[in-house]
């Protein structure tokens, strides 16, 4: 509709503006054309016999009347204008015959176009077409980029969790065999020890039993007996001997077990008579023979003997025998042992 407007204005610009103006000419040609001497001259000879025959005529009949000068006038401006077949006529057919093919031809190139569109053979729609697709293949690139990007985090994701949990599979299916090993290693420590243990007190029983009974060797000699190693080595200081020697000698607890206390170690910890010592504990140990007292922290704790650290740093080590004879009694720091 805006496409037909302005094709009328520039119709109405291009051909009724040129034959409005060439009739304004015609008018402005016919009019000094009337007005030459001539046309005056003769226009005044028929006003006078106009007038001559006013005046015959009025003498003969008073009654016939007079002509109307008006419509003299109009017949005066339509000779101007000029007649049928004139040029202005002309111009008037032609342009209403040039407005009427405009519009045909309009109408024709419309009725064209819209057979284009139906068909899907306009120019404007196929050009409209291509920038969709391309609107598309862009979208449909973009969205592929996007489900591969998608799909490539979601993959290292599921690596790294993967890769986590095998991990983590293998450190703790080493720790529980590492745990497992250190378990078994210390029963085995432990049935050790307190089998060395036990050939130790055999031993010294025997021994015991021969100097109270004043048996002797006749070769002067000792028991042979091929003992296995102890597991750990201990070393006791010349004052200990000398106390384990008295006690001997005196029989103090071994003849009563009944006397002997229940003392056992077991990871890490020292179990005495129902209370427990660990490691890093303060504790005050007492001897019954010379009321020596000891007093610090324990740094070591095994199935045969434990280490105190004094609060002067130096160490001191009581054996599992001592204290189960009750040689030496043991405390929580300045209290006894709470059960």
């Amino acid at each position: 509709m805006y496409t037909l407007c302005a094709a009328a204005i520039r119709f109405c610009n291009q051909i009724i503006a040129p034959l409005w103006n060439r009739k304004n000419r015609h008018q402005r040609s016919v009019g000094p054309s009337a007005s030459s001497p001539e046309v005056m001259t003769a226009r005044s000879k028929d006003t006078e016999a106009m007038q001559v025959d006013n005046q015959s005529s009025s003498v003969g009949d008073s009654n016939r009347p007079t002509p109307n000068t008006e419509e003299g006038h109009e017949n005066e401006e339509k000779k101007k204008m000029g007649g049928p077949g004139t040029d202005v006529d002309k111009i008037e057919r032609e342009f209403s015959d040039l407005k009427e093919r405009f519009f045909a031809d309009k109408i024709e190139s419309l009725k064209k176009e819209l057979d284009t569109l139906k068909n899907g053979t306009h120019q404007g729609f196929l050009k409209k077409c291509q920038e969709l697709e391309e609107q598309q293949r862009q979208r449909l690139w973009a969205a592929e980029r996007w489900r591969d990007y998608q799909i490539e985090n979601i993959n290292s994701i599921f690596a790294a969790e993967k890769q986590q949990g095998e991990d983590e599979y293998d450190n703790e299916k080493k720790s529980l065999q590492e745990k497992m090993i250190n378990t078994v290693q210390e029963k085995k420590k432990k049935l050790l020890d307190e089998k060395t243990t036990a050939e130790e007190k055999n031993v010294n029983a025997r021994t015991s039993q021969r100097k109270r009974n004043g048996k002797e060797l006749k070769d002067g000699g000792s028991i042979k007996r091929k003992l296995n190693p102890p597991h750990i080595l201990y070393t006791l200081r010349e004052d200990e001997i000398k106390e384990d020697l008295a006690i001997i000698h005196k029989g103090h607890p071994y003849k009563n077990k009944a006397a002997q206390a229940d003392v056992y170690a077991e990871r890490g910890k020292l179990f005495l008579e129902g209370n427990s010592f660990e490691k890093g504990q303060h504790v005050k140990i007492e001897s019954q023979t010379d009321n020596n007292v000891w007093k610090g922290i324990i740094t070591f704790v095994s199935p045969a003997e434990i280490h105190l650290k004094g609060e002067s740093g130096v160490q001191s080590r009581f054996t599992l025998t001592q204290l189960k004879s009750r040689r030496y009694v043991i405390s929580t720091n300045g209290h006894e042992p709470s059960k």
